[in-house]
């Protein structure tokens, strides 16, 4: 089973078994940054890019008063991202060919590997690197990462898939754009992201046609092996569960009574 803090830390799943320094120059001689990138887009705040081509991607990160650096390559259809700290500190070096995702904490401390969407991954070396790794100012920033290069649209990243549509759907499930509407007892599975790429599960109370009325409301979530765990909020208050279920579908089940219904965005 996937541990809770193995799912609350990073799973950076990487791309193309090189090992790559942040501040190295690109293979392909480019300087500066592509045109075709916007740094100012958006949900881009804190990215520095020095450098993206379709094969590479650097730069630097800044999130919450914390800087990362960071360093994509593409090369003979294995990606590999590299994240260091600002004195070189490898945090964080992730490959991924599609199939396979290999995860290295701290230089190697620590190794995850196994298929992608494999619930069981395969561990050697100290498993008290990811509670180390979320302790790290640094956290957020390796978090939050994959959204400022998507906003940016950084070359190197562009074709990785955003994750298929769920499916199974009740009479009374519906949905409005990206949100999920369940009734009591309703469950749904979601997708969720590879390489790096932490899963958002966001949870809000809708409606409820019960006396007395729902005053606070959770679902379960579980992804892969049986366990899982509740996600609960009250009125008027948005609840987000960030987790890293490397590929593997989670479940989301509105634990409450038939008529109390959750509004549900998985993202």
């Amino acid at each position: 089973m996937i541990s809770k803090s193995l799912r609350l830390i990073v799973f950076v799943a990487a791309f193309g078994a090189m090992h790559m320094g942040c501040a190295g120059a690109p293979d392909d001689g480019t300087d500066e940054a592509s045109e075709s990138l916007d740094q100012s887009a958006e949900g881009a705040e804190g990215l520095e890019v020095d450098t993206d081509t379709p094969t590479a991607t650097q730069g630097r990160y800044t999130r919450d008063g914390a800087t990362v650096r960071f360093r994509v390559a593409l090369e003979g259809g294995a990606r590999t991202i590299e994240i260091r700290s600002t004195t070189g500190e490898t945090l964080l070096e992730s490959t991924s060919d599609g199939s396979t995702e290999t995860d290295h904490f701290f230089g190697g401390r620590l190794t995850v590997k196994g298929p992608i969407g494999s619930p069981e991954p395969m561990f050697d070396g100290d498993r008290a690197a990811f509670d180390e790794l979320a302790a790290r100012p640094e956290a957020g920033a390796i978090r939050n990462l994959r959204d400022a290069l998507a906003a940016a649209k950084a070359r190197s990243l562009r074709d990785i898939a955003q994750p298929s549509s769920a499916t199974t759907i009740s009479q009374l499930m519906w949905n409005s754009g990206p949100y999920w509407y369940l009734n009591g007892g309703e469950e749904r599975s979601f997708p969720t992201w590879t390489f790096w790429y932490p899963t958002n599960v966001e949870l809000a109370l809708h409606a409820s046609y019960n006396y007395p009325p729902m005053v606070y409301g959770c679902v379960w979530l579980r992804a892969g092996a049986p366990a899982g765990e509740s996600l609960c909020t009250t009125w008027n208050q948005l609840q987000t569960a960030t987790r890293y279920y490397w590929g593997v579908w989670v479940n989301v089940r509105n634990m409450e009574r038939w008529g109390d219904y959750v509004r549900i965005r998985v993202f």
